[in-house]
């Protein structure tokens, strides 16, 4: 299901039910759509009678998808007790490992994701797909402390696989987090050595040579290539659209981070930090009166969400205030 395309996915799932009312990958496809257009409660139903109505026909799928259907809502003990029923039937598996972090991290349990990735680490050698999704779910939960629990797993899985791209592309998110700056360009540089169109680690490594270490010239390389290569990627567009403004091209950076700002609308984060930029070139370019608009977008977003940060929400107000 492309994002954005929801109407287009409905309709061919509606075709795919009407021919194999019971086949698994409609069904949990039906949910997913149905969870995208926000009736959350209607997808955890539909796909429950599903699996109620099949009496044990379906797969770990189902159960997975439910699981992960159930977390969102704050359902946490039928999660739970989902993804009890899919390991009981697939012990071991990567995918129920993967759902069961995400409800650890929901519930704010994240000094247990660290020894249980350690576990399946010893258990699947060689298997990456956790590692990654540890990384960027403590990541983005902020959860520092944590993070640094999960390195030498990251160093253990670099030193067996010197050639893939799982280990640098964890590692590299790790120690962002931490404020290892120089070793994260490092581990992003031999990432893309590897795989040099990697879509998230030219955004990253843009990012952090335009804004934390303040090299926008080298970042524009990379931002530049990642949006040739990936021209309807919002983050891509937002990391440029900031290397441009760094560099006073405020006609590029405008460009790019309106077209950025028609994609994020469910990204409250993304969304009012493009509208800041946008409202900082607003300003410059004289616009005053669509500034002072922008700005109070971010606010109100940021009211909603709590994205920016202190800095950031103090520059806003001043902004709004300084073009009334």
């Amino acid at each position: 299901m492309r994002a954005g395309d929801i109407d287009s996915a409905e309709t061919f799932n509606n075709e795919a039910l009407k021919l194999d009312a019971a086949n698994e990958e409609a069904q949990i496809a039906r949910a997913e759509i149905l969870n995208a257009k926000g009736q959350q409660d209607e997808a955890i139903r539909s796909l429950e009678s599903y699996r109620q109505a099949e009496d044990g026909g379906h797969t770990v799928a189902t159960l997975l998808a439910l699981a992960d259907l159930h977390r969102m809502q704050g359902n946490f003990q039928t999660s739970a007790e989902r993804l009890d029923q899919a390991e009981a039937v697939a012990p071991g598996a990567t995918g129920v490992l993967l759902v069961r972090l995400k409800l650890l991290a929901s519930q704010g349990r994240f000094e247990e994701i660290p020894d249980l990735v350690a576990g399946h680490c010893k258990s699947h050698p060689g298997e990456a797909q956790v590692l990654v999704s540890a990384a960027s779910i403590l990541v983005s939960a902020g959860a520092v402390d944590h993070v640094n629990k999960l390195r030498p797993l990251f160093d253990q899985f670099i030193a067996a696989n010197p050639d893939r791209v799982e280990g640098y592309l964890a590692l590299a998110m790790v120690v962002f987090e931490t404020g290892e700056l120089a070793e994260a360009e490092k581990a992003y540089r031999r990432l893309l050595e590897l795989d040099p169109y990697h879509q998230q680690a030219l955004n990253n490594l843009a990012w952090i040579l335009g804004e934390e270490l303040g090299r926008p010239e080298e970042a524009l390389v990379f931002a530049r290539k990642g949006v040739t290569k990936y021209p309807n990627d919002p983050h891509l567009l937002n990391t440029r659209g900031v290397v441009f403004f760094r560099l006073d091209m405020l006609t590029e950076a405008r460009k790019d981070l309106e077209r950025c700002l028609t994609m994020v609308r469910d990204i409250p984060s993304t969304r009012a930090k493009t509208l800041l930029y946008l409202g900082r070139i607003y300003m410059r370019q004289g616009e005053t009166a669509l500034a002072k608009r922008t700005l109070r977008q971010v606010l109100e977003i940021d009211r909603q969400h709590k994205v920016l940060t202190d800095d950031e929400r103090a520059e806003t107000e001043q902004l709004v205030n300084a073009s009334s």
